[in-house]
């Protein structure tokens, strides 16, 4: 039975004196960092005093925390000359990260760190002003002990300043809404149901970075068997439009136009489409640690993943790009379904970001 914990603690707000900004983009759009940010100020804001300031997003509703900034640029210059803040950054920006140099010293700089691009051979200039950057940073969280290792290695970060956590903070229960009825009537229609998430469809270097060809590709073989399962690909931003015409000509030409279902648009319980499915897909070429797959582990539906870097031992791993792999294990879940039980613990990222935000506050 996949079960929605509804139960969400809240405590008295201990200090209204000092403000933590959480810097970072609040929903819409629905991506991996703004639903993460989005949990955190929801979970904590009853016990601090926090203030969102959306960068990216298009929410705006101040009573609430949640300023939405208009002009960053204007913004980021402005604390070059303010004193005593608390900041929580969610920006691999380098720019911004330059700006932030200049701050003064009595700002305190909280920082997660949401991908590893930063491992990718950069100019000498660029990691001179990371190694300094990091300097200025008291804390950095990021969910992966290699690349961790790494900062402290490459910038000489202080390895106490580096908190390992896990990105997944588990849905809030007001997240959890109806579902469109496009995507419901699609349920119906089908016995299983296999659906997987990119929040924007896009190449690098000429490679699908969401590997949707590679599902579409497998999902075929899988179809020559199984008349009754049906795919559901979340897609909200179609940035490469060539890419996603010659995704639809492939579709066509397989004959599963009627058996995938993709949906275009923003939404923001994503996690109950995970949780109604049997299967859920996370075919990145490149990852962190993926919150749709703790949003569909969490809710006990299995998981196939591209192995690229770590995953929780309950997900079905496969290289990227290896279509019969893909295929076979798709096969071997919904063979072996009775017989998969998974009712894991997992661990949730706001408890130690909760200890970091007690102590800078005090």
């Amino acid at each position: 039975m996949k079960l929605f914990n509804k139960e969400r603690g809240k405590s008295k707000l201990t200090n209204k004196t000092k403000c933590i900004e959480i810097w970072s983009t609040y929903p819409p759009p629905y991506g991996g960092v703004s639903i993460h940010t989005m949990r955190l100020f929801s979970t904590l804001k009853h016990k601090y005093n926090l203030v969102f300031k959306n960068f990216n997003g298009t929410y705006h509703s101040p009573q609430d925390g949640i300023i939405c900034i208009k002009n960053k640029l204007t913004k980021l210059l402005s604390y070059c000359f303010k004193r005593n803040k608390i900041i929580h950054l969610h920006s691999n920006r380098l720019l911004v990260w330059f700006i932030v140099l200049f701050f003064p010293k009595s700002n305190q700089i909280l920082l997660t760190i949401h991908n590893q691009n930063l491992k990718t051979n950069l100019p000498l200039y660029k990691n001179i002003i990371l190694s300094e950057f990091f300097k200025k940073v008291k804390y950095i969280f990021l969910n992966d002990q290699t690349f961790a290792d790494y900062l402290v290695k490459k910038h000489k970060v202080s390895s106490e300043k580096v908190i390992v956590i896990p990105a997944f903070i588990p849905p809030l229960p007001e997240e959890s809404v109806q579902l469109p009825n496009e995507i419901e009537s699609f349920f119906k229609k089908y016995d299983k149901t296999i659906s997987s998430f990119a929040w924007k469809l896009y190449r690098v270097n000429n490679i699908d970075t969401y590997g949707i060809e590679d599902i579409i590709d497998a999902f075929y073989l899988l179809r020559k068997d199984y008349q009754s399962v049906g795919l559901i690909l979340i897609i909200p931003i179609i940035e490469d439009v060539d890419y996603f015409e010659y995704i639809l000509e492939k579709i066509e030409e397989y004959k599963l136009k009627e058996s995938i279902l993709i949906y275009k648009k923003a939404i923001r319980n994503g996690f109950d489409v995970w949780r109604k499915s049997d299967i859920f897909l996370r075919s990145t070429i490149t990852d962190m640690e993926g919150i749709s797959i703790k949003e569909a582990l969490y809710f006990n539906t299995p998981v196939i993943a591209t192995d690229v870097v770590s995953r929780p031992d309950e997900v079905h791993l496969y290289s990227y790009g290896d279509i019969n792999k893909l295929n076979s294990i798709m096969r071997e879940i919904l063979v072996n379904e009775n017989d998969v039980v998974l009712n894991i613990n997992i661990p949730n990222g706001v408890t130690e970001i909760d200890r970091i935000y007690n102590l800078v506050t005090k």
